[in-house]
């Protein structure tokens, strides 16, 4: 009976180390990627994540919050609603200079941008991925680029690649603001809790998962088109709550796009992927599993 015991539990011990070698563990949750999608910006978010009581947390109501307003910010050579973003306004002046003039190049649809600044190539990662993360407006760009350095080895030039034409572009920027500015008008005023709700029910309610749609990464896709993955829907989701002066910012993990938004008092995690319930096309009840999860 205890070599049997002892065969058993040895069998017991072996199963599980196959089910983790195998993948056969937990789901991870996109708290998970909310720590990694953290290193990316090298934490910048420590000052205001992880530092209040669940006590704390919970005694606010949070449609208690104020009331939104609209912001009538048109797109320029600035970010658009760039105040509203957690990473924008927290680069050093030389990475800012970078940002500026990369941002401008991309609305202009340029080849090649030259960079004020001289910088190494990890640099420009870290702004491109800012780039096209930070800046759901900047709707053309690609995931990819090519970099052009000078004889130390810094980059000098970036030449991105654009995904639609010029006036494919402006076709669906104006269709997005169309929808921003119809937003800003029936949800001025009302809480930030309440406005952030309606824009994220909108987007589950309109938006079919979708990785293969031609602009399935975009907010355009999630918003007009109605297809769209992760990092379309999260970009949506901060396009939207930005011009009603609601702070959010995309995060970004190894799979995984969501969002974090300042609701109130506290920031939150917001999801409208993982809360997106289909079933053979139908739409299912929303649990909001993913809505305005605090990161403990």
């Amino acid at each position: 009976m205890k070599r049997l015991f002892h065969f058993l539990s040895l069998s017991f011990i072996f199963m599980l180390s196959s089910m983790a070698v195998c993948g056969c563990v937990p789901a991870q949750t996109p708290l998970y990627y909310f720590h990694a999608g953290l290193s990316t910006y090298h934490e910048l978010l420590d000052d205001v994540l992880g530092k209040r009581s669940e006590v704390d947390l919970f005694s606010s109501a949070a449609d208690s919050s104020a009331p939104v307003s609209s912001v009538t910010e048109t797109i320029s050579c600035a970010p658009l609603y760039a105040d509203y973003s957690y990473y924008l306004p927290s680069l050093a002046d030389d990475e800012a200079a970078n940002f500026q003039a990369l941002y401008t190049g991309i609305q202009g649809f340029q080849s090649t941008i030259s960079l004020p600044v001289a910088v190494s190539s990890d640099n420009v990662s870290d702004l491109m991925h800012l780039l096209t993360n930070e800046c759901p407006e900047l709707m053309q760009l690609s995931s990819r680029w090519v970099e052009h350095s000078n004889l130390l080895g810094l980059v000098v030039s970036v030449s991105p690649e654009y995904t639609i034409s010029k006036e494919t572009f402006d076709a669906q920027t104006a269709a997005v603001n169309t929808l921003i500015q119809s937003w800003q008008t029936t949800l001025s005023g009302q809480s930030a809790y309440q406005a952030e709700l309606t824009i994220y029910n909108y987007i589950i309610e309109n938006c079919v998962y979708s990785t293969q749609a031609d602009n399935c990464q975009s907010a355009y896709g999630a918003l007009i088109d109605g297809q769209a993955k992760c990092d379309g829907r999260a970009k949506a989701l901060v396009w939207g709550l930005r011009s009603l002066g609601i702070k959010s910012s995309v995060i970004t993990g190894n799979t995984h796009a969501w969002v974090i938004a300042h609701i109130g008092d506290y920031d939150y995690n917001v999801d409208p992927t993982y809360d997106d319930n289909e079933n053979d096309g139908i739409q299912q009840p929303l649990c909001y599993a993913y809505f305005n999860i605090p990161e403990s």
